[in-house]
This record gives C-alpha cells, sequence and structure tokens, in this order.
C-alpha cells in the first residue's frame, strides 16, 4: 500500500519516486527508504477462565476493545515489551510472573494517515486473583474480564487480534 505522505525524497527533494509496501526508493538520486515491519506484543492476562480487556480511550479504533500491550521499543526483547507495557497501562508488576508466548500475527496499524505493517506476539500471563489495577487514562478507559467463548468479537479493535481469539476459541493454539 503507497504511502500518501511521502511525497518528497527526504535526501534530494524531488517527488519521482517509488513507495511499494515498505520501500522508498527515489528515482532521481537512487535514496533507498526501508518502512520495515514493527514488532508489537498483545496479552491474555487470564484469571481461570477470564480474560482481561482494555477499552481504547485513543484512535486508531477509539472504544473497542483491545488486549493490553503496544509496540516493542529499540534494543527491548519482547518479553520485556510485555513487562513494560502491563507497567505502563496498569501499573500491574508481572516481572515474577511467567510469560508464555503463543503465536503470531501480521497486523495494519494507521496512526496519522501512516500505515504501520506490525508483528503482533501473542502471550498469556496467568493470574491466581484479579489484581488492583490503575489504568493509564491517556490509552484505557476501562476494563472488563471476559471469557473468550463469550465474547463479541466485532467489539476488539484490531484484525490480528480477532483472528488469534479465533484460533484459540477453535482451540488452533
Amino acid at each position: 500500500m503507497q504511502n500518501k505522505l511521502f511525497n518528497f525524497c527526504p535526501n534530494c527533494g524531488k517527488q519521482n519516486h517509488t513507495f511499494q509496501v515498505n520501500k522508498f526508493h527515489c528515482l532521481e538520486c537512487d535514496y533507498v527508504y526501508f518502512h520495515n515491519t514493527a514488532g508489537a506484543v498483545a496479552v491474555f492476562i487470564e484469571v481461570g477462565e477470564e480474560v482481561l480487556f482494555t477499552k481504547r480511550n485513543l484512535n486508531p479504533q477509539k472504544g473497542f476493545y483491545d488486549l493490553p500491550g503496544g509496540f516493542t521499543d529499540y534494543y527491548e526483547s519482547s518479553e520485556q515489551t510485555v513487562i513494560r507495557e502491563i507497567q505502563e497501562e496498569l501499573k500491574l508488576d508481572v516481572s515474577n510472573e511467567k510469560i508464555e508466548y503463543l503465536g503470531s500475527n501480521p497486523n495494519e496499524y494507521e496512526y496519522k494517515n501512516v500505515v504501520y505493517h506490525t508483528l503482533d506476539l501473542f502471550y498469556k500471563i496467568k493470574l491466581t486473583k484479579k489484581p488492583k489495577l490503575e489504568l493509564q487514562q491517556s490509552e484505557i478507559s476501562t476494563v472488563v474480564w471476559k471469557k473468550l467463548n463469550e465474547l463479541d468479537l466485532t467489539t476488539i479493535a484490531f484484525e490480528s487480534q480477532r483472528k488469534f481469539i479465533e484460533k484459540l476459541v477453535l482451540n488452533l493454539c
């Protein structure tokens, strides 16, 4: 998908270029910029048969349900991202919990007219009881606990999560 915000070459300023999925190529000066896939995590926090979902307070998909998580920072492992994002979004320390990798799905995340292709890595953390949470209000308006097989998938913000939840419900993961 061509990104319409990239109108000029950042090297020579000309408009004679191509943009294909992840590669910007200036035909004037031969400058190449790769807009590579970004890593992101989504975490199933389970207590019994219920999973914690956050309600998004920001676009994209404001008002839809989401799993806690976010983008991986430079020089950070995906497991470190899980710990950091859960701490930032929920003020919940999961550094001593078992973080179990479940699988991955590709996704598209449009933010301010730029489409970011992501690789969403899914993790699970099992807790023995529902924790007290302090929400990052700028990003999350509320949380709900739901059984996956009772979840309305049309309320989930991102296609990669909907597809992954479908697999979990069908016991394919």
